[in-house]
């Protein structure tokens, strides 16, 4: 072979390796990068959650993890404005879960069996909604917590109040955030307090 036609074949040998090279070095920082996202975030059980009504996306709807139901909304030009619903992707009926007038956040426990509803229902007022699939009866989760802490009686007639349901922690455990002023005495103050709620057995965990 010619010196000029080698020295042609060396250097597009080199490219080829040094192509070869970049590829693997960012295939390689691609792996890591996603190792250290998964490492450091935290575990989020169940599906996502999904606000309705939706102003971006009106036929946005929430799946199921198991993909057997889906939750979607309807808007109305009277009160109530806004309906939620339970529909079976199996038989395609459906099943109307609640009213509501202003907004709703819903979320999926991990098997599919229950889900929660937020419902801001006031302008200072929330309150988390368990349902279970197969019967959808709605639970309370505020009135779970009245039940539960008597001693803080007080705090939970508070105004504002939300109480929402945050992220499912495991297979039957959701977080719970309530948010208000409390009254202590003269003293009222912003306080924020955190619960884990077995959903099964409507038991505090902590």
């Amino acid at each position: 072979m010619a010196p000029r036609k080698q020295s042609v074949a060396m250097g597009r040998s080199v490219e080829r390796r040094t192509d070869m090279l970049s590829k693997l070095n960012l295939a390689a920082a691609s792996v890591l990068l996603l190792a250290m996202v998964a490492l450091f975030s935290p575990v989020v059980y169940g599906g996502a959650e999904t606000e309705f009504p939706n102003i971006l996306k009106p036929e946005a709807f929430n799946p199921s993890p198991s993909g057997s139901y889906r939750l979607y909304d309807e808007n109305h030009d009277q009160e109530p404005y806004h309906s939620l619903y339970l529909k079976s992707e199996t038989s395609g009926a459906s099943v109307k879960v609640l009213d509501f007038n202003r907004h709703v956040e819903v979320s999926w426990k991990p098997d599919s069996q229950y889900f929660y509803v937020n419902n801001y229902y006031g302008s200072d007022v929330s309150d988390c909604i368990l349902f279970a699939v197969r019967a959808l009866k709605g639970v309370s989760v505020g009135h779970i917590l009245r039940k539960s802490l008597r001693s803080e009686a007080v705090f939970f007639r508070g105004d504002p109040l939300y109480i929402t349901c945050a992220q499912w922690q495991g297979s039957d455990v959701v977080e719970v955030s309530v948010s208000g002023l409390e009254n202590r005495g003269n003293n009222r103050k912003h306080t924020i307090k955190h619960y884990s709620l077995n959903v099964l057995t409507d038991n505090l965990i902590n």
